[in-house]
């Protein structure tokens, strides 16, 4: 089971924020400190996801992604557009 969590550097507490669950595969984790969301890329599911840590709700942002994966540590996602012309 994959999970995120907090440590507190000035006391060194550890909680649990976030369980990804078994079947996911999360990588390039990130963090935004001003609206409290804690986003992911999951290379099986093929999803951008967030996760609220004020109302504790998970929403996948982009989903069905055309190509996503690591290279060196690196994410890359190719996001295809269809669009017509007219």
């Amino acid at each position: 089971m994959r999970n995120l969590y907090q440590i507190d550097k000035r006391s060194g507490s550890v909680a649990q924020l976030l369980e990804f669950g078994v079947a996911l595969n999360p990588i390039a984790v990130a963090y935004d400190p001003t609206t409290q969301y804690v986003y992911w890329t999951d290379v099986q599911l093929k999803t951008i996801n967030r996760h609220s840590l004020i109302t504790n709700a998970t929403t996948s942002i982009y989903r069905d992604l055309a190509n996503i994966g690591t290279v060196n540590k690196v994410c890359f996602v190719l996001i295809v557009y269809n669009t017509i012309s007219e």
